[in-house]
């Protein structure tokens, strides 16, 4: 997957010139500890780097910004990649013979690396705020502060000291490299060619984030006057678990000056079923949930059509010409198209083609009483249960059906992706998730100034779009069990067994209004099969019904979810929900094997 979109990657500067206000913005800014849930990719890091001082004063120079204020100072604290790194090498020691290294020698590294690269990451935070305020001569924002240099060389000195450093550095930028120099000296000691000496560390303290943190507090308000901070903790999956709960738990009880917001994926097994878990913190009680990523259905796409509206701007593009384009490489014989881009279906013809070639729709129209040449003249009450209700099923079968003969659906060819060839579909492909808006426009935008003809162009972006996609879902790897799968394996393999069934039933069997487009988890599905789903779900792969549970999930067990419609082009599948089919195991061979996923049970 192209870093091109990705807010790793970019400066908070340029996050706040092209940002989109999503849903339940107003939430997050709030003086609350939260969590930010959603699968790769769909702005968590986005909105966690905009909300930084530099963010923040960048965001109010738009006007519709202008009024944005916070009451509290941020701290923003992205994950390293580098931590995987070293476990890794904790446990390449261990395989080459150093068995000697206490398991609390492990842990105390890990958590010593983690303390100081947070404080760091706290220090720098604290430099961007007050760098800012000098932009501001009246009506300081709360968010910022100013200092002298002798108040700077006091926080760095009483910090230095509490957190045990062994130089009592005066400015920001000297406490940053004190800092680094005892996260190198940890480094270099486990990446180290020859066997380190642990014997050292072993006598000393463990330290603690958060009463480090709590010191660090004390310390701002005894010298700033700042009371309210807000910890933004970024990425943190790819922490060590222990340290991942240590925060998580922290969401219940902590300083009374601080609230922890902190990005997650949807499903996470860093929770022990133990009492800890009982005890700790409670969604809705100590910390609000905020769901980023799309929903399972009867989503408004409105924030998906501003940011291909702010796109557009940004490449000087005219956005009425971008949807003329994509719709003009649309079935003209089925669609027709409003002024502002959107889709008719022409249910007449879909219906009367469709009738020719499957005489099950012929049946189900005649026993329904639904006559095609008088649905001009249906009532809209009329026309939602007997006409609309057929539209996106009827219009898929159509593209996608040769013919109907001895009781069995003929496939046509999956190649093409002329259903999916319109403006709304584009918006549904994207699943609401910013980088693929990006990904989509810019590639459709590509096309439209090389002077392409739509319909081939609009089928090598979505064919482009969707291999980019499975290319970041087959990396997520499935843990080898061998009582399960005979070899390594990979979330997608999984999706696409769920994905070809889908399409297998819908179109081979008799028409059904509201064929099985959904999945239900049984209660009695298995530990490795359920991990194997989380693994989907964090990936962006399959898309939870959250409509009676919302925010994080530590079990899937009784669940609906639906294959995310990035994919649906590949199996093919209709971007829609019908019906669920209840499953209680998952298979991990190929796809094309896969024959039985109907008859399973419960």
């Amino acid at each position: 997957m192209s870093d091109a979109y990705n807010a790793r990657n970019s400066d908070p500067r340029q996050i706040a010139q092209s940002f989109v206000k999503p849903d339940d913005f107003e939430k997050i800014l709030e003086y609350q500890s939260k969590v930010l849930v959603g699968p790769r990719g769909i702005g968590k890091t986005t909105i966690l780097k905009l909300l930084t001082p530099t963010g923040l004063h960048e965001l109010r120079k738009r006007p519709e910004f202008e009024n944005l204020d916070l009451d509290h100072v941020p701290l923003y604290i992205p994950a390293d990649t580098l931590w995987k790194g070293e476990a890794s090498a904790f446990e390449n020691m261990q395989s080459l013979g150093r068995s000697d290294i206490k398991s609390e020698t492990i842990q105390f590294v890990q958590h010593a690396l983690f303390v100081d690269y947070c404080l760091y990451e706290v220090i720098a935070s604290i430099q961007d705020a007050a760098e800012i305020a000098t932009k501001y001569d009246e009506e300081l924002p709360k968010w910022c502060f100013k200092v002298s240099r002798e108040v700077e060389a006091n926080i760095c000195q009483e910090c230095s000291a509490f957190w045990e450093l062994p130089s009592r550095p005066k400015s920001f930028l000297g406490l940053k490299l004190a800092l680094l120099k005892r996260q190198n000296s940890y480094s270099a000691m486990i990446n180290s060619l020859d066997d380190p000496d642990f014997s050292d560390i072993n006598h000393e303290e463990p330290r603690n984030l958060f009463i480090m943190l709590t010191g660090f507090f004390e310390i701002m308000q005894e010298l700033t006057g700042v009371k309210k901070w807000a910890l933004h903790f970024d990425e943190m999956e790819i922490a060590p678990q222990s340290i991942l709960n240590e925060i998580y738990q922290r969401l219940r009880s902590f300083d009374s000056r601080a609230v922890i917001k902190f990005s997650l994926f949807p499903y996470i097994d860093f929770v022990k079923e133990d009492g800890s878990s009982r005890s700790g913190p409670q969604e809705g009680h100590d910390f609000e949930t905020i769901t980023l990523s799309g929903k399972f259905k009867n989503e408004t796409y409105s924030f998906a059509s501003e940011l291909i509206s702010k796109i557009c701007d940004s490449r000087d593009v005219n956005l009425d010409s971008f949807k003329k384009y994509v719709n003009s490489a649309a079935d003209q014989h089925t669609l027709q198209f409003k002024d502002n881009g959107h889709r008719i279906r022409r249910y007449k013809e879909i219906f009367r083609s469709l009738s020719e070639k499957d005489h099950t729709f012929a049946s189900y129209l005649k026993d329904n009483n639904i006559i095609i040449s008088e649905i001009s003249n249906y009532t809209e009450k009329n026309k939602a249960p007997l006409v609309r209700k057929l539209g996106g099923v009827s219009e898929f079968r159509y593209h996608y059906l040769k013919s109907f003969k001895g009781g069995k659906g003929i496939k046509a060819s999956r190649k093409s992706y002329h259903y999916f060839n319109s403006f709304d579909q584009i918006l549904k492909l994207t699943e609401q998730n910013p980088r693929a808006i990006h990904f989509y426009c810019d590639d459709i935008i590509n096309c439209m100034n090389a002077n392409r003809p739509s319909q081939g162009a609009l089928k090598d972006v979505i064919k482009k779009n969707v291999n980019r996609f499975r290319a970041l879902v087959a990396t997520q790897i499935v843990p080898f069990d061998p009582s399960y799968n005979k070899r390594m394996s990979h979330a997608l393999d999984v999706v696409d067994i769920l994905g070809e069934g889908l399409y297998t039933q819908l179109i081979t069997k008799t028409f059904s209004p509201e064929p099985q487009l959904a999945f239900k988890i049984a209660q009695s599905m298995g530990d490795y099969s359920l991990r194997i789903l989380g693994i989907a779900v964090n990936s962006g792969a399959i898309i939870l019904d959250e409509s009676n549970q919302r925010g994080l999930h530590l079990d899937l067990q009784g669940l609906r979810f639906r294959i995310s419609y990035q994919l649906s082009p590949w199996y093919p599948l209709p971007t829609q929900t019908g019906s669920e089919r209840k499953i209680s195991h998952l298979e991990f061979h190929q796809p094309e094997a896969q024959n039985a996923l109907f008859n399973w049970d419960e």
